[in-house]
């Protein structure tokens, strides 16, 4: 049987939730969806990330962009 699971963050998202189990349905498709309280995202890492490196390198400049498409080694 094929099946689908929703993760992170976004899985939190009751609209998206519900028509996905609507869809799994009607194509016969296994919905695997956690619960609510594993549906967090990364905040508390990402903030514990940058009180290290505020810490560790001070402040950044205030022309610091930021990419989506960055690779962990372009930044670290």
């Amino acid at each position: 049987m094929k099946g689908l699971a929703l993760a992170g963050g976004v899985a939190a998202n009751s609209a998206l939730r519900s028509g996905v189990t609507e869809l799994a349905q009607e194509f016969g498709v296994e919905v695997h969806l956690p619960t609510m309280a594993m549906c967090t995202d990364n905040a508390a890492m990402i903030a514990a990330a940058g009180t290290y490196r505020l810490r560790h390198d001070g402040p950044s400049t205030w022309d610091l962009s930021a990419s989506p498409n960055w690779q962990l080694a372009d930044v670290s």
